[in-house]
């Protein structure tokens, strides 16, 4: 880098932000696309899925909800 040798100081100092800044978007930009390509191959139904549609599945059979509700003690 000899053209550092030709810069102002403010003008150097200006050049290595915006060079953090640089490296700083490129690591997110990695790191983002790791992510995405760790959840995207290999995703599993969420468990709670099943749950939050009718919750009579979970009672014993032929049980409805209101007759396993706390009112029915």
């Amino acid at each position: 880098m000899t053209k550092d040798r030709n810069l102002s100081d403010s003008e150097r100092a200006r050049a290595e932000r915006q060079a953090e800044r640089l490296r700083a978007n490129l690591q997110r930009r990695k790191a983002q696309q790791r992510a995405r390509k760790q959840a995207t191959p290999e995703e599993e139904p969420d468990a709670t899925a099943e749950m939050t549609g009718d919750e009579s599945s979970i009672l014993p059979e032929g049980e409805t909800p209101s007759d396993s509700g706390p009112e029915k003690a």
